[in-house]
């Protein structure tokens, strides 16, 4: 569904004048924005994940439009995607969000919004991470906080219970997240890397219990982490050196070599 996405984006882009300089892809529905900044939705909005105020499906791509009189898209830095919802990270420091309100940490009450809201977030954001139901949010100050479900314990704060009020993660100095499926990383700044959640493919501590409740260090080796990233239940590191390093789930041969879908 990406890379179809990813096609249209460039047929419809490349027709015109102007090329993508942002672009999201969620789980069936995508934002971009052009050299001249006009901002463009489509794709899946059965949460109203679109933010133009209405569910109805876009099939088309379209020139976003919104009806909130508060959002100001002039200081859109960028738009981070999830499954079902997304959010528009503004120059101000502010995060508005919308689409499936069980991972927005939003007041106002119901079960989806078709227009985004503000959220309440503890500290100007450095980073978000979405993972499936769940987020991540680095400050500035480098510290992390979660929301949204925790079935795997994936907030990492012992309760496997879900949440939309953003909880903090007993981690420091973190300078990266990243969100998999149900599980969270975290590398602070002396390089250590953390993870917390889902543990059935071993991607946090291996021969270890199916999730880990709290924030675990993860034994990297001697590898001098320089980016890392998490998708489902696998993990990929880049290091300084230019090597990847991957681990985690193999069903679909997603960590690039043979292991016969084991772990």
């Amino acid at each position: 569904m990406k890379k179809l996405i990813a096609i249209i984006l460039l047929l419809c882009l490349t027709a015109g004048t102007a090329a993508a300089v942002m672009l999201s892809l969620g789980g069936s529905f995508a934002y971009s924005r052009d050299t001249e900044g006009v901002l463009r939705v489509w794709g899946d909005n059965q949460f109203g994940q679109l933010g133009r105020g209405h569910k109805s499906q876009s099939f088309k791509v379209n020139e976003f439009k919104t009806k909130s009189t508060e959002l100001d898209t002039s200081l859109l830095m960028d738009v981070v995607t999830g499954s079902d919802y997304s959010f528009m990270w503004m120059s101000d420091g502010t995060i508005w969000g919308v689409g499936n309100n069980s991972y927005l940490p939003i007041a106002a009450k119901g079960s989806f919004h078709t227009t985004h809201q503000r959220l309440n977030i503890p500290a100007k954001p450095s980073a978000l991470a979405p993972g499936f139901g769940h987020v991540m949010l680095l400050t500035e100050d480098g510290e992390v906080y979660t929301w949204g479900r925790a079935s795997e314990h994936q907030l990492g704060n012992g309760i496997a219970k879900k949440t939309n009020t953003p909880v903090k993660a007993a981690v420091e100095n973190i300078v990266q997240i990243a969100a998999g499926g149900k599980f969270c990383l975290a590398l602070d700044a002396d390089g250590q890397l953390w993870g917390w959640g889902d543990n059935e493919h071993n991607q946090i501590a291996p021969g270890k219990s199916k999730t880990i409740n709290t924030p675990t260090r993860i034994d990297t080796g001697d590898i001098d982490i320089a980016y890392i990233d998490a998708c489902g239940a696998s993990v990929v590191l880049l290091d300084t050196q230019g090597t990847l390093w991957t681990w985690g789930c193999n069903t679909h041969h997603q960590l690039g070599y043979d292991t016969k879908g084991k772990t």
